[in-house]
């Protein structure tokens, strides 16, 4: 009995330390409502201010009657079009 306590008290200490990290985070992007950027780097400062791990998650807090999102191809995003849309977030 004294031998599993001694061995009990080290782990639990362990586990203690390591999953006081464990939990997964949310972000909202942007940390405001989702709104047209207020200049051309305010997202991309935004998420290299971040630390994100595995198992956390981004929450694009858009208003769908006003605004969609789209994944696009690289070739669109840096000619600002959406003509070959990958995907489409709108409701």
């Amino acid at each position: 009995m004294a031998l599993l306590r001694q061995l009990l008290v080290p782990i639990a200490m362990v586990m203690a330390i390591f999953c006081g990290g464990c939990s997964s985070l949310q972000y909202l992007v942007g940390d405001s409502i989702w709104s047209t950027p207020p200049y051309p780097k305010y997202y991309s400062e935004w998420s290299s201010s971040h630390l994100f791990y595995t198992g956390d998650s981004v929450v694009f807090g858009f208003e769908t009657d006003v605004y969609n999102l789209i994944q696009v191809l690289i070739s669109d995003y840096e000619n600002c079009t959406a003509n070959n849309a990958v995907y489409v977030l709108n409701e």
